[in-house]
């Protein structure tokens, strides 16, 4: 995780703990908020990478 790396999900381990990792990064980071979804997208690994294709790319892209 850094400014522009958003913290990666593998679909293991304590979703609430992603989520707020997922909190912090969006208080430090310098990406536009219409990024924010993408880059998360592409930080899903392992057994979670299986739901990218079900993300949909209009959405993601929404500021809220």
């Amino acid at each position: 995780m850094s400014t522009k790396v958003p913290p990666a999900w593998s679909g293991r381990g304590s979703w609430f703990a992603f989520e707020e990792l997922v909190a912090d990064w969006q208080d430090i980071t310098v990406l536009e908020k219409k990024q924010h979804g993408t880059a998360l997208k592409i930080r899903l690994c392992d057994e979670a990478a299986i739901y990218k294709p079900m993300l949909d790319r209009d959405r993601l892209r929404d500021e809220n």
